[in-house]
């Protein structure tokens, strides 16, 4: 799936299918990860540090942790959310791996708050490494496409101020630019439906 596909899929969902989607895709090809839901894949801690090396590598070793060790996954994993990203661990470690069910809805809750703080910090923390598919093509994650996504607001915002302050000169230009700040209005738009 090419990553136009990608982000228009994940457009057309909304709230828990999205996020389910987001992890998939960012914990993709990581060792003993296989997200696939929000309860039980989450019991072992491994996609929570997986998520948090995927968004920096060098919060974690993500090589040195073990399936076996859930609690110590776990503890390392709230930890450097809270430290790093300013995420309160609203889960216990020893409850996710006590627990006979996973609370879906307490799980959904803190990987929705590591999305919306990885996203809001994502134009600022180091380049996320280029994943690999299994066929050994690369592939731009999808840090590096809401990256893009905000430059283009950016920009837009930069396009449309020029706009409205009248640095555009008036010639035939004039209309065309306004065409183009109407498509980029509804772009802007439609990528705040996504957020």
């Amino acid at each position: 799936m090419s990553t136009k596909q990608t982000v228009s899929r994940t457009r057309s969902l909304k709230g828990k299918e999205a996020l389910l989607e987001w992890c998939k895709q960012q914990t993709e090809g990581y060792k003993d990860v296989d997200v696939r839901d929000l309860n039980a894949s989450w019991r072992d801690g491994l996609a929570f540090c997986a998520l948090l090396h995927r968004f920096n590598p060098e919060l974690l070793d993500f090589e040195s942790l073990s399936k076996d060790d859930a609690m110590k996954n776990n503890e390392l994993a709230f930890k450097i959310a809270q430290e790093v990203l300013k995420v309160p661990a609203l889960l216990d470690a020893e409850d996710l791996v006590s627990m006979e069910v996973v609370d879906e809805l307490s799980v959904m809750t803190y990987v929705s708050m590591l999305y919306k703080r990885m996203t809001k910090q994502s134009r600022s923390a180091p380049t996320s490494p280029t994943a690999t598919s299994p066929t050994g093509q690369t592939r731009r994650t999808l840090f590096d496409v809401l990256k893009d996504e905000n430059n283009f607001s950016e920009i837009y915002e930069k396009r449309r101020n020029r706009l409205s302050s009248g640095e555009v000169s008036p010639t035939s230009k004039t209309s065309r630019a306004r065409s183009t700040s109407q498509e980029l209005e509804q772009e802007n738009q439609a990528e705040n439906e996504f957020k």
